[in-house]
């Protein structure tokens, strides 16, 4: 039987710092992209966590190295639809809310 992924669009492989605000504990979690679409993303989060499949997320991507600081516009609203944990580490895929215009030059 062969499985098919559903998407609406194009993932690619691509390494950007991330925080994330959790809104139910008011935390924000440091992440790493692993790939990113404009639909959504694949995070790796470097400790244990608490992302559950059904929380509400806020994702903030750091596009360039100095970026350190955010603006709250541009955070990202998303779904954790599917999150492992694995030897303290969390994988966690994200759909996003709106298809946002990404700024994804490497």
């Amino acid at each position: 039987m062969i499985s098919r992924e559903r998407r609406d669009s194009a993932r690619m492989v691509l390494r950007r710092p991330v925080k994330v605000y959790c809104p139910t504990t008011g935390r924000y979690i440091p992440a790493v992209t692993f790939n990113l679409s404009s639909g959504g993303t694949l995070l790796q989060v470097q400790s244990p966590t608490s992302l559950k499949p059904g929380q509400r997320i806020r994702i903030g991507i750091g596009w360039t190295p100095d970026q350190a600081v955010l603006q709250s516009q541009q955070m990202i609203d998303g779904l954790v639809l599917r999150s492992l944990g694995h030897q303290g580490q969390c994988a966690a895929a994200v759909r996003f809310d709106t298809h946002p215009r990404l700024a994804m030059s490497a």
